[in-house]
């Protein structure tokens, strides 16, 4: 790999380096490659430590006793690494793709989790009730949660489309060819038309 130092000449050197990233919620990326997903290793830290913060920790965890212990851990990690030329990761390909797609967009993960697209016109669910059903979704699982206009940008990549359509009397902005799984349906509607009545089962 080719580098510089600012304002020197350019020199060669191979890089050991490893990128680490901290977030609440994985990027989204254009990059749906093979090649892509094969370079990352998800960890997911799934406690939460709310109640009784030990606020001098860090100081415990940085005395010299503590370091010590944990560059002998790291040598242990550093040997295994270069014995097995690499990072291993037991976990396969897709099994990455789809974490990384259902952590690094909430939309996606909330349809794959709490509804059926159809792919036709069969089904239809108001835009407000189904953003409100995705809204107590990020509120459950502690996700950021996406402007309605936002939610319907995803939504419109996914395949749902939306328009409006009367229902008892007035017209209503409606996502079309998706609805509720039958477990989150409070009710789940049936049919559609320009001028249907709103119909359940």
């Amino acid at each position: 790999m080719k580098a510089e130092r600012k304002h020197c000449q350019p020199f060669d050197f191979e890089n050991y380096a490893k990128l680490v990233f901290s977030a609440n919620e994985i990027p989204q990326s254009e990059d749906k490659t093979y090649a892509y997903f094969r370079r990352w290793i998800i960890f997911f830290f799934e406690n939460v430590f709310e109640d009784n913060k030990d606020t001098s920790l860090i100081d415990k965890l940085t005395t010299e006793k503590e370091m010590s212990g944990l560059l002998n851990l790291a040598l242990v990690a550093l040997r295994q690494l270069i014995k097995d030329n690499g990072f291993i990761h037991i976990d396969d390909i897709a099994k990455i793709e789809k974490d990384y797609t259902l952590n690094s967009n909430n939309v996606e993960r909330f349809v794959r989790e709490r509804c059926e697209i159809t792919g036709n016109d069969e089904y239809y669910i108001i835009c407000r009730e189904l953003w409100g059903n995705y809204f107590e979704f990020c509120k459950q699982n502690s996700l950021h949660c996406k402007d309605d206009n936002v939610f319907g940008m995803e939504l419109r990549g996914l395949g749902v489309t939306r328009r409006q359509i009367r229902i008892n009397h007035e017209r209503e902005y409606c996502y079309i060819g998706i609805r509720l799984k039958q477990e989150n349906a409070e009710p789940a509607v049936t049919s559609v038309t320009s001028n249907s009545q709103l119909s359940f089962s």
